[in-house]
């Protein structure tokens, strides 16, 4: 068995290789409490039988620190997979190809094993990131803003907004009538204008892919019609290390 593991910013997801579920398992960390969470969370599992292969945006310490756990605990190796300047038709749109996050790689590694070109893959999570691919595989670029959550944390931190009601559901309203609700509220529609804007920019017959933990919610609002694949960048690990054989 070779586990996969997508370490985020705020959160760890994982999946068998040979075995997806249709959700990712994942829990939430911090640097603090970073080995006792691994330790509550990861014992529960059969230790695998093979290298744990890892995908990170999280910081160096992190990293250190997880891969001496998986070592300490499961007697493995931990391969971490790099961003790559070309994968078959796929081209890295970034001069230097390093700087485009790992993990927005692998998703478009993914993407362009399931969908049709051109795309649009949106990750919803600790930040939103929007990438777009043209129909030869050219990655173009893409946007990086806040995600839901580090919106409203940074809002209520610059200001003198007090929020004391309980957080409202996304359904409960079409226009906001209280300030947590319209707080809320606006970040969501934020975040779905620059998708909708994205796509009408690479037009009509593009694909628009959701992944990320906030995709359901941002796949409500958007007027552009879209798919989610809560897997995607699972997808693209296990198809990259395939053809590394590892």
């Amino acid at each position: 068995m070779t586990l996969l593991f997508d370490i985020g910013n705020s959160r760890i997801k994982w999946q068998d290789r040979e075995h997806f579920d249709e959700t990712p398992n994942a829990f939430s960390y911090s640097q603090e409490d970073f080995d006792a969470k691994l330790t509550e969370v990861l014992t529960q599992l059969a230790a695998p039988d093979a290298d744990v292969v890892v995908v990170s945006v999280a910081s160096e310490e992190i990293n250190i620190a997880f891969e001496a756990w998986i070592k300490c605990n499961w007697d493995v190796e931990t391969v971490f997979l790099a961003t790559k300047q070309k994968w078959h038709e796929l081209k890295n749109g970034y001069e230097i190809p390093e700087r485009l996050g790992v993990d927005r790689w692998y998703a478009l590694v993914g993407a362009v094993e399931r969908y049709p070109l051109p795309f649009v893959v949106c990750d919803i999570g600790t930040a939103v990131t929007v990438d777009i691919v043209d129909i030869h595989g050219d990655h173009l670029g893409g946007y990086i803003i806040p995600g839901i959550e580090t919106m409203i944390r940074s809002l209520i931190s610059e200001t003198n907004i007090n929020l004391n009601t309980p957080m409202p559901s996304i359904d409960m309203m079409e226009f906001p009538a209280d300030t947590h609700a319209a707080i809320e509220r606006g970040c969501f529609h934020a975040i779905g204008a620059l998708i909708d804007s994205v796509k009408e920019q690479v037009g009509d017959a593009s694909c628009c892919i959701l992944t990320g933990g906030g995709a359901d919610l941002i796949g409500q609002l958007l007027k552009t019609n879209s798919e989610i694949d809560r897997n995607l960048i699972f997808h693209g690990m296990k198809r990259s290390i395939a053809e590394q054989k590892f």
